[in-house]
């Protein structure tokens, strides 16, 4: 991402009992990469769960299209 300038971002909402909240933000890059940044953390198997205190960075569209917490209108990729 060094070098790289931010071109668009995009949110990804989740339904709570305060009404749609942003958990996941997605930041797209003038050379084509995306990278995320959402609330959860990943366990000792690599697999991600929902967590509001923490925030989980990734690079990887696979990863981030397939985490989808509960109540998430959309992936982490922000697809929705």
């Amino acid at each position: 991402m060094l070098g790289a300038r931010p071109v668009a971002q995009h949110l990804a909402w989740r339904a709570t009992e305060w009404g749609l909240q942003p958990w996941s933000s997605r930041l797209d890059f003038d050379n084509g990469r995306g990278l995320v940044v959402c609330l959860g953390e990943v366990n000792a198997e690599g697999v991600p769960s929902y967590l509001p205190d923490a925030l989980l960075v990734t690079g990887s569209e696979e990863h981030a299209t397939a985490y989808h917490p509960p109540g998430a209108l959309a992936s982490a990729w922000c697809d929705g």
